[in-house]
């Protein structure tokens, strides 16, 4: 085999590894967009608003029944795109704990374990566009969401668990009631 031969045929092997590169990616892209699209359906917004970045993440954050502050604060990055030091680290975090707010209100609304949680948080640009095309239930809007998602719970539990106490109490005081009207 010639030098041109030999050319050649890295050439084409070279374009051939590219084509498949390419045409996976776009693949991925493809099946990223239907499944963020399904997604907004499941959970009650327009499949259009997954397509435009701001928009689309406001609409989600308003249907997760997030306070505001939470949108900017997934946005802090964008804050210090060009600026390296201390404050871009915690934007970083910041975006970070945003990210595990409004994941952890999805995973409430279709009830999914804390492992999931975990997974998607690694892993959102896949897990995310998945839920929307395996999950065939659409989200459960019965579900309580909290504007703080994870930090809010914490609060219900206690006042959850309180107010069964008084519920039990008055359950008993009902009970005894009545045993004192059928014993007279």
């Amino acid at each position: 085999m010639t030098d041109q031969g030999v050319v050649s045929a890295v050439a084409l092997l070279c374009a051939f590894v590219v084509t498949v590169f390419i045409s996976i990616g776009i693949a991925f892209l493809v099946l990223y967009f239907v499944g963020m699209w399904r997604l907004y359906k499941k959970l009650g917004l327009e499949g259009w608003e997954s397509l435009i970045p701001f928009y689309g993440k406001w609409m989600l954050f308003k249907q997760l029944k997030l306070n505001w502050y939470w949108f900017l604060i997934y946005y802090a990055p964008f804050f210090y795109l060009f600026y390296i030091d201390k404050a871009s680290a915690i934007g970083y975090t910041a975006y970070f704990v945003a990210s595990l707010v409004y994941i952890y209100n999805i995973s409430k609304k279709f009830h999914k374990p804390n492992s999931w949680i975990v997974i998607t948080f690694i892993f959102p640009f896949v897990s995310l566009p998945l839920l929307g095309l395996v999950t065939e239930k659409d989200a459960d809007d019965t579900v309580s969401l909290t504007p703080n998602a994870m930090f809010d719970d914490k609060k219900d539990n206690k006042v959850v668990s309180k107010v069964r106490k008084v519920s039990k109490k008055i359950e008993k005081a009902v009970e005894e009631k009545k045993k004192a009207k059928e014993d007279k």
